[in-house]
């Protein structure tokens, strides 16, 4: 009986099909935002591919696309729970750095796998999350080899978050003040030209950009019409869907544009899913994108993820039993399943339209390998160059270029040149001697010092031929036939010409020239702006008329204020004499004079004997000190600067302002660039300008007639000339900035198989800082140079004041002594006036007396002149009384007639009784 039952059941068991633990349907939730409608057909595209090719068998795999808002975090959340409530094994994206991590957080809580293709520099290993993004680690350590492969000293780095920075950590690292220098600015939202023009006025020709796909476009543009994509820049761009864009504006404007890519599109794989995809049947509606879909790296990673973890899930259920569950975000129970998945994802090795996609022990994605691609003229708008991974590093275009360089070095060395040289002062200069000289010997000058160091570094040998007419020399664009010192280079009878020579698009089409070996600009030279005479009352200067007449409203309604509160207060109301006790007066110190006389003290930080008594008062006079205490501070910091700094008359501080005006005349060059710079321009200012302007034979008579004129002339010519004058010529200088960017180069004939070699080697001049030293050597050392530097700064200080700065100062001290002094002189008159009018002296005597005393300048005390009394009258009156004789005194008609009298003892004695 036991054995017919255990027949029938292995019958059963037999008989029955093979099921799986999954279900025959398994959703995936895909989160993606109103913009990214390919990542959305790419997931689909995906799913369906899984599907046909059966990678889990008796299982269909069924997406679940939501869409949800980019900066709405609380929306998506709820978005994810609702997914798990209805059954889901694995969400993928969103690709908003924002919302991702409220996502990633809702998964770690009910663990789901939460897959991710965006840049994470914060996801860790305990997550239930897991991204493709190749990770930052590598990344940036791939950017630091690539600098060092293109040997960058001196970089920028433009970043446009916080995120791009993680991804250059490692370029950050590399500065050094000694050696390298890293510079770092942020993109702004919209308006990036100032970032673009700084880069221009820094000099900086080697940046790293990194910023999303859409802003790199507008970069790109902004960068292009401030003028800083070109030959003399530099471009790495970090960005993996570099390729995708239209680089058409760019690919003919010389720049060195460099990116890396993940997908690879010649690889089988790529070629094979991009045929399937298009060929089906689920996808026709959308067959005009398609290869767009698959230029881009996110839609690649999406693809790649898919596959991943459908390969992850079929191996999960090779190994178990399981299921899935409708998980509620409220109860917070997770899946059983969940980790177990994640980790089988971070163990499968798969070979995706990204490349091999691996995990290290972490769970990241290092080990990875990125095409290095960049700008190409030709048909194709990338052409790749090399590759690179964790492991090696290939850069077939460095390589081939080092190859090159070598044959060009071959090339040149032990060779002999005929240099084509014009005498050109500092360039090219005959050597002051007192012998004769011959050969080479005979010149000197920058340029003859730069062929030296190229012959030294380059091991080839030269011979200088002069130009007997200085003519530089213009090539016909049409024919391309040069003449002058160009046209025998053309015709072979030299084989380089060097002197103040610019690069012209006429002169490259008949010649071939270096990298300039020095940059420079048209500007415009003119005098040094005239000293103003100071004026006689400077001093008044650091505050303006408004603030004077201010303050002296506030010395004047202070002290009426100070006058009124103190006879107002009791407490300044004081006992004159305080030996008595009960006065029947009381005296106030603050009269009106001894008001404005305590302000002007404190005004002038000098003060006085009078001091406030009351709290009313000395609140007035404490809030009075404060306000003289700024004032005077803030006075004499401002005096040093209005006394020390000499004002200047500017004529003209910009170029452009000549078109505007008739009083300064101006010229250039016949028949220089310069000169056909204004001619040819089509900015309407510099037409207008080529109209009126003059022509010169030489600079030299340009210069001369700008010393001459004392300002109503003013002269083009080239920035490096000018400074080179300015040095020598200190009525001369430089105004404003340069009107254009040129620079000099040095001339040889077309496809000549020594231009790269001495291209090179003038780079190289220029990153150690040769070139600087001889520019020094010949502008500011030698032939006069210096002269002008630093011109009234010998002595390390401002320049001495003269008696035009201070003469003011000394005005006012003497017209102040000088009303003192007739003010004392009034007070001395009135003073004698008074006593005289009460009949108490002579005016005219004591007037006498008080001069006698003045000029004597003798003794410090002086007699007080008191009234006199009745018996010092009367013997004033004795002294003066005179009689005829000693026996005689006129009586008058009291002793005789007619006055006779008679001149007795007794007469006199009877008179003088009368007297008494």
């Amino acid at each position: 009986m036991d054995l017919f039952v255990f027949l029938i059941f292995a019958a059963c068991l037999m008989s029955a099909p093979f099921s799986s633990g999954l279900p025959s349907d398994v959703t995936i939730g895909l989160l993606f935002e109103s913009n990214e409608e390919d990542i959305k057909d790419a997931f689909g595209r995906a799913v369906t591919h899984v599907n046909t090719d059966e990678i889990l068998p008796n299982v269909k795999l069924i997406a679940s696309e939501q869409q949800v808002p980019q900066y709405d975090s609380f929306h998506t959340a709820r978005t994810v729970c609702d997914l798990m409530s209805n059954g889901v094994s694995g969400i993928f994206g969103p690709s908003s750095a924002v919302t991702s991590s409220h996502v990633q957080a809702v998964c770690d809580t009910m663990e789901i796998p939460h897959i991710q293709t965006l840049f994470n520099p914060y996801l860790t290993r305990a997550t239930c999350s897991i991204s493709l993004y190749p990770h930052h680690s590598t990344f940036s350590n791939i950017l630091l080899r690539l600098v060092d492969a293109y040997e960058w000293k001196d970089f920028m780095i433009l970043y446009e978050d916080e995120d791009g920075l993680v991804r250059v950590s490692e370029l950050l690292e590399k500065y050094d003040p000694r050696g390298y220098t890293v510079t770092v600015r942020q993109l702004p939202d919209e308006d990036m030209k100032p970032i673009f023009r700084q880069i221009l006025l820094d000099k900086v020709s080697n940046i790293i950009i990194d910023c999303s796909i859409e802003k790199l476009q507008e970069a790109l543009r902004q960068a292009q019409q401030i003028g800083a994509l070109g030959k003399d820049f530099n471009y790495i761009v970090t960005n993996l869907d570099f390729h995708t864009l239209d680089l058409e504006p760019y690919r003919y404007s010389g720049t060195n544009m460099t990116g890396l890519r993940l997908v690879r599109p010649d690889s089988p794989l790529v070629q094979a899913a991009v045929e399937q995809m298009t060929s089906a049947a689920a996808v026709e509606a959308s067959s005009a994108t398609d290869g767009a879909t698959f230029d881009l790296t996110s839609s690649n990673l999406r693809w790649d993820a898919v596959h991943l973890f459908a390969r992850a899930l079929a191996r999960l259920d090779e190994s178990r039993d399981i299921d899935l569950p409708r998980l509620q975000c409220e109860e917070q129970k997770g899946w059983e399943h969940g980790l177990s998945l994640i980790n089988f994802m971070k163990t499968t090795e798969l070979d995706g339209l990204t490349g091999t996609i691996r995990f290290d022990n972490q769970g990241f994605r290092t080990d990875y390998s990125l095409d290095i691609v960049e700008l190409s003229p030709d048909d194709e708008q990338t052409m790749t160059i090399g590759n690179v991974d964790i492991n090696t590093f290939n850069l077939s275009r460095i390589e081939r270029a080092k190859e090159e360089m070598k044959k060009d070095l071959e090339a040149v060395r032990n060779k002999t040149f005929r240099v084509m040289i014009a005498i050109s002062e500092p360039y090219n200069m005959l050597m002051d001697s007192a012998t004769k000289l011959s050969g080479n010997d005979r010149y000197e000058g920058f340029c003859i010092d730069l062929i030296k160091e190229l012959a030294s570094m380059l091991g080839f040998n030269y011979t200088f031929i002069q130009q007997p007419d200085n003519k530089y020399g213009s090539c016909n664009q049409t024919t391309e036939i040069c003449d002058g010192m160009l046209g025998k280079v053309q015709n072979n009878e030299a084989d380089l010409a060097i002197t103040d020579l610019t690069i012209t698009f006429d002169r490259a089409t008949g010649v071939d020239f270096t990298k300039p070996f020095m940059n420079l600009g048209i500007a415009l030279l003119h005098t040094v702006p005239s000293k103003l005479k100071p004026s006689l009352f400077s001093f008044l200067d650091p505050f303006s008329g408004e603030v004077w007449i201010y303050l002296l409203g506030a010395y004047v309604v202070v002290s009426v204020e100070l006058y009124i509160m103190a006879r107002i207060t009791p407490a300044e109301w004081t006992n004159p004499y305080p030996c008595i006790e009960e006065p029947e007066e009381l005296e106030n110190q603050f009269s009106m004079l001894n008001a404005f006389w305590f302000t002007i003290g404190a005004l002038m930080q000098q003060g006085s004997e009078i001091a406030p008594i009351a709290p009313s008062t000395r609140m007035v006079a404490g809030m009075w000190w404060f306000f003289t205490l700024i004032m005077v501070s803030s006075y004499t910091a401002n005096l040093a600067a209005f006394l020390t700094v000499v004002p200047t008359q500017e004529i003209i501080s910009d170029p452009k302002q000549l078109v505007d005006q008739t009083r300064v005349k101006y010229g250039a060059k016949l028949g220089g660039s310069t000169m056909n710079f204004f001619k040819e321009s089509t900015d309407p200012i510099f037409s207008k300008m080529a109209e009126r302007m003059e022509s010169l034979k030489e600079n030299a008579d340009g210069l001369k007639r700008v010393v001459e004129s004392e300002g109503e002339f003013a002269f083009f010519m080239e920035s490096s000339s000018i400074e080179y004058q300015a040095q020598r010529v200190c009525d001369v200088r430089k105004v404003g900035q340069n009107l254009d960017e040129k620079g000099y180069g040095i001339a040889m004939r077309k496809n000549a198989e020594y231009l790269s070699a001495l291209s090179a080697a003038v780079v190289k001049l220029q990153e150690s800082g040769k070139l600087s030293e001889l520019r020094t050597r010949w502008w500011e050392q030698r032939k006069g140079g210096g002269k002008c530097t630093g011109a009234g700064d010998e002595e390390g200080g401002s320049d001495d004041l003269g008696l035009e700065n201070v003469g003011g100062v000394f005005l006012v001290l003497g017209v102040g002594v000088g009303i003192a002094v007739i003010v004392a002189f009034g007070e001395l008159l009135w003073d004698l006036a008074m006593r005289a009018r009460d009949g108490e002296i002579s005016f005219r005597e004591e007037l006498w007396e008080e001069i006698k005393f003045i000029i004597r300048c003798k003794g410090s005390t002086k007699t007080v002149k008191k009234p006199k009394s009745e018996d010092e009258q009367l013997e004033d009156a004795l002294k003066d009384f005179q009689p005829l004789s000693p026996y005689a005194v006129d009586f008058g008609e009291e002793n005789g007639d007619n006055g006779a009298t008679e001149n007795t003892p007794n007469n006199v004695g009877n008179h003088k009784e009368a007297l008494y």
